[in-house]
């Protein structure tokens, strides 16, 4: 649907098969991403959808995604799993004589990989940390996003390692050993060194008039835009045009997505912001405080 340029699609399925696609409907949300390992989740709202996008929505291993923007620079900005669902007849807003269907959907993306999968490795010989990535991607299915060139490049375990235990306890030690940080963003995990991601850095400005509002807080920057899909937590942004501050490239930490495809006035990004040069000095510290998963000889990690 599409109203002053605005741009909502909602796709569905079963993870492996085709899904259905609605671009017509309306739909609001509110989708939070988190510089952090908990999954990040999405609340959306769609209006007279048909029986059987309900049930469909309700099968196990169902996939949602969410498509918002302005024009042709609509994209995608949740991918996930649905947790809850549910469908009731409200009246429609502005003509109260005329109900609608509305199904509400709670969704978490990479929530069944974080909540339910495992990893059981054993190497006899020498094995390097990007192996045993490779190993835990493997078991999860998860791809993964474009990482820091050298990252783990000198970590190796001489004597062999067993690994076993959750998926999310695993990564989060590989990513110690590294000093860095992991989370699943739109299906796909995602590791940083503790600075921001190597994508490009999307452009906010007074000059462009998609920068709506700029605060210094106790914890950063408080930003808030018109709805770009380009934005997530932990990429780069560039803003320029802030009175009373020099043009900087800031890192992108929380982050929402909230909007109504024309049937409401939000349609905008709100985020929380740290200077680069501060991310890249405040890297995680090893995780030293265990042997369960060290570099020398064999370890194992239960849990």
């Amino acid at each position: 649907m599409e109203l002053f340029d605005r741009k909502v699609a909602i796709e569905y399925g079963i993870e492996g098969s085709a899904g259905k696609r609605h671009d017509q409907l309306r739909v609001a949300f509110n989708v939070e991403h988190k510089l952090s390992k908990t999954p990040n989740k999405a609340k959306i709202t769609v209006y007279n959808a048909d029986e059987d996008t309900i049930a469909l929505l309700l099968k196990p291993r169902a996939v949602v995604r969410l498509f918002a923007g302005y024009g042709a620079n609509a994209g995608l900005i949740f991918q996930g799993n649905p947790i809850a669902t549910k469908s009731n007849k409200h009246p429609v807003k502005g003509d109260r004589s005329a109900p609608d269907w509305k199904l509400e959907i709670e969704a978490m993306d990479g929530v069944r990989i974080y909540n339910t999968a495992r990893v059981s490795v054993a190497y006899t010989g020498a094995v390097a940390w990007q192996r045993v990535l490779d190993d835990v991607l493997a078991a999860t299915g998860l791809a993964l996003g474009a990482p820091p060139p050298t990252l783990g490049a000198s970590v190796v375990w001489p004597a062999g390692l067993t690994v076993e235990g959750p998926a999310r306890d695993v990564l989060g030690r590989l990513a110690h050993l590294v000093r860095a940080r992991w989370h699943i963003r739109d299906g796909v995990l995602i590791i940083t060194d503790g600075g921001a991601t190597t994508e490009a850095a999307p452009l906010l400005s007074t000059a462009q008039g998609n920068l709506l509002s700029f605060s210094q807080t106790e914890s950063g920057y408080a930003v808030k835009c018109l709805l770009d899909p380009a934005m997530r937590s932990g990429r780069r942004v560039k803003i320029e045009g802030v009175r009373g501050r020099p043009d900087s490239v800031y890192v992108v930490r929380d982050l929402t997505f909230t909007g109504d495809s024309g049937w409401d006035t939000p349609f905008y990004c709100e985020m929380t912001c740290r200077d680069e040069a501060d991310t890249l000095t405040s890297k995680s510290a090893p995780d030293n405080s265990t042997q369960s998963f060290g570099t020398d000889g064999w370890a194992v990690f239960n849990g």
